[in-house]
């Protein structure tokens, strides 16, 4: 993966951060999810803090963000729009982030039907929050571009600037996602919502807290 200046910058931040995703001794923690049909992951929100978002959509007073990807037209509106199905299937599209605020993972229960805890090394999660970055649409490499309002509160969608198309979709960019997040996986082998989460819960191997 090429870095440029800028994202040898993100890197740095984020090992000087002091607001961090769960610790644990293989690394740190990140989150499956799902939502209808797409799926995401949650991420602290110091992940992404090498990107300004406009003033009106401030994402860096969360402590965590859920971020998901898909096609431009069909991920921004929640009705079935069979046209908008179509050309996302046949034709590379143009395409979305659906970036979503929050304050704690049980909050996050409110907005999704499934979350998969998973462990991921200091490095695999400094690959993540790089990959996440090189997917938005930027001016001047940090500005966010606003598309329409998210589907839940505190939400929001943004530009990217990568191609959706039929064999690479919200599914399969959660998979390399989590392949550049340091999982041995084939990306492309996940194309549906339940691929995605049986594999994240093969994958986890977070040990739930005891109960006193």
């Amino acid at each position: 993966m090429k870095l440029n200046t800028f994202s040898l910058l993100l890197l740095s931040m984020l090992a000087c951060s002091h607001q961090e995703t769960e610790l644990t001794e293989e690394g740190k923690v990140i989150y499956v999810v799902s939502q209808g049909w797409h799926t995401g992951l949650i991420v602290s929100s110091t992940c992404l803090e090498g990107i300004s978002w406009p003033d009106e959509y401030d994402f860096s007073k969360f402590n965590f963000l859920l971020v998901g990807w898909g096609d431009k037209d069909y991920y921004q509106h929640s009705d079935f729009n069979l046209w908008y199905g179509i050309k996302a299937a046949l034709w590379p599209t143009a395409s979305v982030l659906q970036v979503a605020g929050i304050n704690d993972i049980q909050g996050a229960e409110r907005i999704t039907d499934e979350i998969i805890p998973i462990s991921i090394s200091n490095e695999g999660y400094e690959n993540l929050c790089l990959f996440l970055y090189e997917n938005f649409e930027l001016e001047n490499d940090t500005l966010a571009i606003p598309g329409e309002k998210g589907f839940s509160l505190n939400s929001r969608f943004f530009m990217g600037n990568q191609k959706y198309y039929l064999t690479k979709n919200s599914n399969v960019w959660t998979a390399i996602a989590l392949k550049e997040a340091g999982l041995d996986i084939n990306p492309y082998s996940y194309q549906t919502k339940e691929m995605v989460l049986k594999m994240a819960k093969k994958k986890s191997n977070v040990r739930k807290k005891e109960e006193k």
